[in-house]
């Protein structure tokens, strides 16, 4: 608007003179000491909120650190209360009724107007982040687990469903490890450990630095197993999304170094499995003869005494028996 404005003046502006011009009106107009502050509308809503009492402010900053819709059973775990009929009639139900928070009747989701939480942040500091930070990531591992289990099962559409709106909350639970203590180390192995192909198909853009950051956490706080067990997930990562075979076959190889002395488990059947779907996928010729070799291992691994394990057994000597006729 300005160039065409200085084109189609004749010469009568120059650019300096619309400098000159936009420094003393413009920008004097939109900015925020040009209007009383009755009319500021940041600090109208900063009243709003200051109408609450204290407690209620506390609550309101709690939910706040879930950045998107939530249901009353996640408000009740981050706020820590006993039953859900609680949490509604003491935070929920009255924040609706002053308009703080909105809900959709169709997906049982609430949520906090988008200019409440940016007044929020600006004008209102969260206490006691340690505490909530481990309720969010317990609350959220539980969601996640949920969602990827119902992924593999015959409720794929619902966890899907259910993922559209709980994406946001699940990519800050994934960015949360930055912040680990020993008190939520295990909520991420947890995630790393049954939620992996969740994960790689639709997290894809946080699982990396998510898994390097296990990694970590798990020589301060965790077992060597537990290392196995991320290895394993990122091999997955570099095997089935990046199809990075190498930087996989590593990664699962590490992996099996420490899953063999460790005894017979799913985990060690598993990683079985994926170094010889890894070698399958390179398709070179020196390395099939390794294939059966591997798969061999998870038949001896699978001697194992549960209900899963024999589920996932059949799985994969269906894999086997594909790589064979191959």
């Amino acid at each position: 608007m300005i160039t065409s404005e200085l084109r189609d003046d004749g010469g009568m502006l120059t650019p300096k003179d619309m400098a000159n011009l936009l420094a003393e009106y413009r920008l004097k107009v939109l900015s925020r000491e040009f209007y009383p502050g009755k009319d500021r509308v940041a600090d109208v809503y900063r009243l709003f909120i200051n109408r609450l009492s204290p407690v209620l402010q506390r609550r309101f900053l709690v939910l706040d650190y879930i950045p998107g819709s939530f249901t009353a059973e996640e408000a009740r775990s981050l706020l820590d209360y006993s039953t859900v009929a609680l949490v509604k009639d003491q935070v929920l139900v009255p924040k609706l009724r002053r308009h703080f928070i909105t809900y959709d009747p169709s997906n049982r989701r609430f949520n906090i107007q988008g200019i409440l939480r940016e007044c929020l942040k600006t004008y209102f500091a969260l206490r006691h982040i340690p505490e909530i930070r481990k309720r969010f990531c317990q609350t959220f591992t539980e969601v996640m687990t949920s969602i990827s289990r119902r992924y593999t099962s015959q409720e794929y559409a619902n966890a899907l469903a259910d993922f559209a709106f709980e994406q946001p909350n699940l990519q800050k639970l994934l960015l949360e490890i930055q912040y680990t203590t020993q008190d939520t180390y295990t909520f991420f192995i947890q995630m790393a450990t049954e939620s992996t192909e969740f994960i790689e198909q639709y997290l894809t853009g946080n699982s990396e630095d998510f898994y390097s950051q296990c990694h970590r956490a798990a020589d301060r706080y965790g077992k060597e197993t537990d290392k196995a067990v991320v290895d394993i997930a990122v091999g997955s990562l570099y095997t089935y999304v990046k199809a990075k075979f190498t930087e996989g076959y590593t990664k699962y190889s590490a992996a099996l170094c420490i899953l063999k002395g460790a005894g017979k488990s799913l985990q060690l059947a598993t990683v079985h499995q994926r170094i010889g779907s890894n070698l399958f996928f390179r398709i070179k010729t020196k390395k099939l003869s390794q294939v059966a070799g591997h798969f061999a291992g998870i038949r001896e691994a699978f001697r194992i005494h549960s209900s899963s394990g024999v589920k996932q057994y059949g799985m994969y000597a269906y894999q086997v028996r594909t790589i064979q006729r191959c």
